[in-house]
Formats: structure tokens, sequence, C-alpha cells
């Protein structure tokens, strides 16, 4: 399967010059003012918590050595999610479209959003708790057709 969407990569003609540097620091500023740097240091604080309570034979000084640990494995695919994140940006966008995007997210308007989307985002969730989407839409299914009714062997 790769080897073959490879191949269709491959048929689809050159592959385009790489983004300059510029566009790619642009891009950059476009990550990370983007909803996935704001969110984050969100996801970041959460998952060490988590680290750390699931350690509670760690003393103090050992959840604390574990805590700067996990905060430098996570600032590194940081920087990695950031670095692909950027130069996709910068491979489909103009150095003007970047320009204009960066303009707005670094307004204050798109602050007032980044401080607001974690809590948006949050309550969302809370609001789909308990969702299946897949036993639902299997269910509204069943119902409509008659199919699809009897468990998955």
């Amino acid at each position: 399967m790769l080897t073959a969407l490879l191949v269709l990569l491959q048929a689809a003609g050159p592959a385009a010059p790489p983004p300059s540097e510029r566009a790619v620091a642009l891009g950059r500023q476009v990550a990370e003012t983007g909803t996935l740097g704001s969110l984050l240091p969100m996801i970041e604080a959460k998952e060490i918590d988590e680290l750390v309570a699931a350690h509670p034979e760690l003393s103090s000084p050992e959840q604390a050595a574990l805590r700067a640990t996990a905060h430098r494995v996570a600032r590194a695919g940081v920087e990695r999610l950031f670095e692909a994140e950027a130069r996709a940006y910068a491979g489909a966008m103009t150095e003007g479209e970047l320009r204009a995007v960066v303009g707005w997210q670094t307004g204050p308007a798109a602050r007032a959003l980044r401080r607001a989307q974690p809590a948006a985002i949050a309550a969302a969730v809370a609001a789909m708790a308990g969702t299946d989407f897949k036993k639902d839409a299997l269910a509204a299914f069943c119902r409509n057709t008659g199919k699809g009714c009897a468990p998955a062997k």
C-alpha cells in the first residue's frame, strides 16, 4: 500500500521547490500562534500531571525530576511538531498569505480567542462525553434499514 502511494506521488509530477527560509519562519509564527500552539501547554501539563500521579512510589525530588524530564521530552516533541507544521504552511501558502495570517494571529482579537480556546474546547469535549459515534451511527442505520443490528463478531 505504501509503495503504491509513493508511486502515485512520484507520478503526480516533480516535487515543488522547497519553501524559502523566510516562508518557513512565517509558517513557524503561524504554527506557534495558532490553535495548536495555544492548546499544547494545557495538553503537556495534563499529560505530565497524569504521568507523575501514576508513580506515587517516587519521592518528591524524584517526582520533580520526572516532571523536568517529561517537560524536556514534550518540548522536543513540540519543536518537531512546529517545524513540520511551519514547513507545511510555508509549502502551501505564499509569503504574503503567511504575513497576513501572522498579522491577524498576533492581533488583540486572536490573542483573546487563544485565551478562550482551552476552556471552549474543554466545554465541547465535556458536552460530548459518553458519545460513541460508531455505535450511534450503526444504531441509527439499524433503525433505518434493519441491517447491521447484530453485534460485530
